[in-house]
């Protein structure tokens, strides 16, 4: 499993990179080469386990992710978030925390994974905390904007208009999906805990159709799935990237699955933790 899950992230990269230079249109710029570069320092010295950046790999991995993401997106279009709509990407970071303490919450009901190596200083720890879950949302929203400029999904597609009750249905669907796991028995719940992650979809989806803000829904309607299917491609490519260590190598760090009855624990880090060095 190991193998495959390195030729499915080597080939996945090797993608990304060849289409990347197929329509890159301008020159890439000098924060994106920061980002290469912090990248490659980063997994190298957390590998040879030099603190600090060994106990804060995962949000230095994602925030060099970032700069690396919106370089070659300004490479592709000629427009960088960083440098028109800095104050955007931040309130994405600022809100990205509060998002993913949501899901840490739900895993005190649900523990569907625990940390280790952490600092015992708490100022330290919360330090690192922070800073990975802000990187999260921008991380994701970046590299699905970038797949996007990859333009494999331009062609529209018949437009879908939802109803104001299947809106209501979707709503109401994706509130009993966020409750079903909360209300169910501990080794129950601990099974289900996708629903936690579907139900924010079917919430969320709607409502922000309803005040407008940019949805999945408001783009069917005008007969546009880019946006969708590229949010459904940078979730794999993210997936991927993580668990092969390239943005969230945390070798102290453990993920003890539901089905585990003995308590031992996988070697699969969760996105949005940070762990210290590596194993001995």
């Amino acid at each position: 499993m190991v193998k495959l899950g390195v030729i499915i992230t080597a080939a996945t990269v090797t993608i990304l990179v060849e289409e990347f230079f197929r329509v890159r249109r301008h020159p890439f710029p000098a924060h994106g080469w920061l980002g290469l570069v912090a990248l490659a320092c980063s997994e190298y010295l957390m590998f040879h386990g030099v603190e600090p950046v060994a106990i804060y790999f995962t949000p230095l991995a994602w925030t060099s992710c970032i700069l690396v993401l919106d370089a070659a997106i300004c490479a592709i279009t000629g427009h960088s978030k960083l440098r028109e709509e800095p104050r955007g990407l931040l309130k994405m970071a600022a809100l990205s925390i509060p998002l993913w303490l949501i899901f840490e919450a739900y895993n005190l009901r649900l523990p569907n994974w625990t940390y280790g190596g952490l600092p015992q200083n708490h100022l330290e720890r919360w330090f690192g905390f922070t800073w990975a879950f802000a990187t999260i949302t921008p991380g994701i929203f970046l590299t699905a904007a970038f797949i996007e400029c990859l333009g494999w999904f331009k062609q529209n597609s018949r437009p879908i208009k939802f109803a104001p009750t299947t809106e209501t249905a979707s709503i109401i669907f994706g509130a009993v999906l966020l409750l079903i796991p909360l209300v169910a028995p501990r080794h129950i719940g601990s099974y289900l805990f996708g629903f936690v992650w579907i139900g924010f979809l079917f919430l969320l989806e709607p409502i922000n159709h309803l005040i407008r803000l940019p949805s999945f829904e408001g783009d069917l309607e005008k007969g546009y799935r880019g946006r969708m299917y590229s949010f459904l491609a940078s979730g794999w490519v993210c997936g991927w990237l993580w668990n092969s260590g390239i943005i969230g190598r945390t070798p102290d760090g453990f993920i003890r699955s539901p089905s585990d009855s003995n308590g031992k624990f996988s070697r699969c880090p969760r996105p949005g933790t940070w762990h210290s060095p590596s194993l001995r």
